[in-house]
């Protein structure tokens, strides 16, 4: 049966890909091998009860899983929402300390409270009320904040959390295939043999603050920080500026949903505001955080981190096989991976110079890549089925070598789907035009007028070599997915032994249906017009609307200055439509259209 598979094992030890750098073996810490100290929790609510229980109740759970004593100090910073009150009253009966500030100070000057009711001799770690945290979460900061003396302040991996960002750096991630944080937090947990991680500064929705270090420093600057945002980098490059560092604990995730606090505009001015007021404080900080996300000396922890949840996840792992040139079949493949992104893993390969395969384990954002040579091509088969790849999903095969379609589609042994976004599988030439840009509807001639140099059939093999290699593609393919009766019927003709299957592109549930065609009789004289958004070319759109339309049309396209000066010779008359192209080159569409056309004709002879 097609959608039975069996995944070919590794043999013998996995290969490592090229770029991947070995931890060092592990270090005897440099500073004191525990610290005694107390840790105090500092949590600073506003609103957000459901975030605010789900916090609390994560920090309370982890506290007997920890060996460090703990104190948690909840403040209420002026909420309105109803039943927080009430739920702040029911924890103070478990032992955190409450307190509650008589109006809405924000968050600077809530935290500043906190760190006054804090006692003398113990460290400090500041929690964003809509954060989650497992198991001995904070022995491992503590243990990271005494890894060398000269350390000030902690930052686990999150989600969401800028430089330390997880699985993409700089980005607000979801979990990779509604991993829980639990099971994140387990895998970063596993990591041993490195270093804590250098930042341009800590970020603030869990930060570990040494006591030494909040001594030295002092307070979050509210005067000129306000009520949040930029008040943890203040603080952090104040730090740096006598002595101390700021790091990424290698070993913790903390889950951050983020914007909990604030709306987005507001968010985005406070973010904005801030930016600039750092930037003219710390004229390097920017520098700074350009030379970490240029280096990304978190790569590689990011990089085990993923390929373990790849290895010991349940959900499915697809790989797809693309360009990598940009364009619709790549926004595709990304726009897919996240449609089913709850559903299933989404790797991505394409080829590079100089004959390579690069792997993308975080989708569109790719800042978690890694590259096989083809000489190692056996290895990238072992690596991939080491990840539990059990289906491949084949896109736009421009550019893409036999070693990493077909002869890979063979070794890795699991079935495949592919997905038609042209007519490239015919002969190399995605559009079927000639070197005038004109379609060629002729089957007998098609092949010397597709010929161009723009278009060579790939690997310059001779046309009829060429589809039949495809057409064994398309035979062993569990399904070909095409956008069109039209395309089904042309490439049809080529390879008649495939499984088609007629599929939009998601992108249409993802951006939700397009609205009905409004169809209402035409006036007499009335112009109508045709507007097509979107990126068109001559061969998507101008020689469809000569070929196919069967009235004077002035098409009025945008973005192609060749459009608009070719739509002066056709007639005046007009036809109107806002849709994208392919909605509009539906048959459903254009027998409306024809049938306005129609009933603009009847009223003219009237």
């Amino acid at each position: 049966m097609k959608n039975k598979f069996t995944l070919m094992e590794p043999e013998g030890p996995l290969p490592e890909p090229e770029g991947a750098a070995e931890p060092e073996p592990e270090k005897k810490r440099k500073g004191k091998e525990t610290s005694s100290r107390r840790i105090s929790v500092i949590i600073p609510v506003y609103n957000n009860l459901d975030g605010t229980r789900h916090c609390v109740e994560s920090v309370l759970t982890s506290l007997d899983k920890n060996s460090c004593e703990a104190t948690v100090t909840v403040i209420n910073d002026g909420s309105t929402e109803e039943g927080i009150c009430e739920y702040l009253q029911e924890i103070t009966a478990i032992g955190c300390m409450v307190l509650h500030n008589r109006k809405n100070l924000g968050f600077v000057k809530t935290v500043n409270r906190g760190l006054q009711n804090t006692h003398p001799q113990d460290d400090v770690v500041l929690l964003n009320s809509d954060t989650e945290v497992n198991e001995d979460w904070l022995d491992r900061l503590q243990w990271c904040a005494y890894y060398e003396e000269n350390i000030g302040t902690v930052t686990p991996f999150s989600n969401n959390a800028e430089s330390c960002s997880f699985p993409s750096v700089f980005h607000d991630n979801t979990l990779p295939a509604s991993t829980s944080a639990a099971t994140v937090d387990a895998m970063f947990s596993q990591i041993h043999g490195y270093d804590p991680i250098d930042l341009p500064s800590s970020v603030g929705f869990c930060m570990f603050i040494k006591r030494d270090c909040l001594d030295a420093v002092g307070e979050f600057d509210a005067w000129t920080y306000g009520k949040g945002y930029g008040e943890e980098n203040d603080f952090s490059l104040r730090a740096v500026q006598i002595g101390w560092r700021d790091v990424l604990c290698p070993n913790v995730f903390v889950f951050h949903e983020g914007g909990a606090s604030f709306g987005s505009e507001q968010k985005k001015e406070r973010i904005e505001r801030a930016t600039r007021t750092i930037n003219a404080k710390y004229p390097d900080y920017a520098e700074n955080v350009r030379r970490y996300a240029e280096n990304d000396p978190a790569k590689d922890i990011r990089l085990k981190v993923m390929l373990g949840l790849l290895r010991s996840s349940d959900k499915p792992v697809i790989l797809h096989l693309t360009h990598g040139l940009g364009g619709g079949s790549d926004k595709h493949v990304f726009d897919l991976i996240d449609f089913i992104g709850d559903q299933a893993f989404g790797i991505i390969a394409y080829p590079s110079e100089p004959d390579a395969c690069i792997l993308v384990l975080d989708g569109r954002k790719q800042t978690l890549t890694l590259r096989f040579s083809r000489e190692r091509q056996r290895e990238l088969v072992r690596f991939l089925a080491s990840l539990r790849v059990g289906r491949v999903h084949a896109h736009h095969g421009w550019s893409v070598p036999d070693w990493m379609s077909t002869t890979l589609l063979k070794r890795l042994g699991v079935p495949y789907d592919i997905t038609v976004h042209d007519f490239f599988y015919i002969n190399g030439n995605p559009h079927l035009i000639d070197e005038n840009g004109y379609f060629c509807p002729d089957k007998e001639t098609r092949d010397d007028l597709c010929a161009t140099d723009q278009y060579p059939v790939p690997g310059n093999l001779p046309v009829e070599f060429f589809r039949e290699r495809i057409a064994r593609l398309f035979k062993k393919a569990d399904r070909v997915l095409i956008p069109s009766q039209y395309a089904r019927d042309l490439i049809g003709e080529y390879f008649p032994d495939a499984n088609y299957i007629l599929a939009d592109h998601h992108d249409r549930e993802l951006a939700g249906c397009y609205p009905s065609v409004v169809v209402r009789p035409a006036f007499r004289d009335e112009k109508m017009r045709i507007t097509v958004l979107g990126n068109l070319g001559a061969c998507a759109a101008r020689r469809f609307i000569e070929g196919n339309v069967p009235f004077s049309v002035n098409f009025r396209p945008r973005e192609h200055p060749e459009m608009r000066n070719h739509a002066k010779n056709l007639a005046s008359g007009n036809v109107y439509a806002v849709l994208p192209l392919r909605y509009f080159l539906r048959r459903r569409l254009l027998e409306r259209v024809y049938a306005n056309a129609a009933h603009r004709r009847q009223e003219r002879t009237r």
